[in-house]
């Protein structure tokens, strides 16, 4: 679990552009997305359970990757 939660650290800003990112090109949102200080992940853990799932999905069908963690 330590790892995982690791791994979820390291990657928290690059999870974070993804988002951010898929939310302008594919949803189309506001340039305001961009500059707000709201996390896309956070809303995201809190209205959905597969929230893992659902993040994931949203990175590589957006051409994203996240690194692995050096063990």
């Amino acid at each position: 679990m330590l790892r995982w939660l690791r791994w979820l650290q390291m990657n928290l800003t690059n999870i974070e552009g993804y988002l951010r990112r898929a939310g302008m090109e594919i949803l189309g949102l506001e340039e305001e997305l961009l500059t707000s200080r709201a996390s896309l992940l956070e809303a995201i853990r809190e209205r959905h359970r597969n929230w893992l799932e659902i993040t994931q999905r949203i990175i590589c069908n957006s051409g994203g990757w996240l690194a692995p963690i050096p063990w």
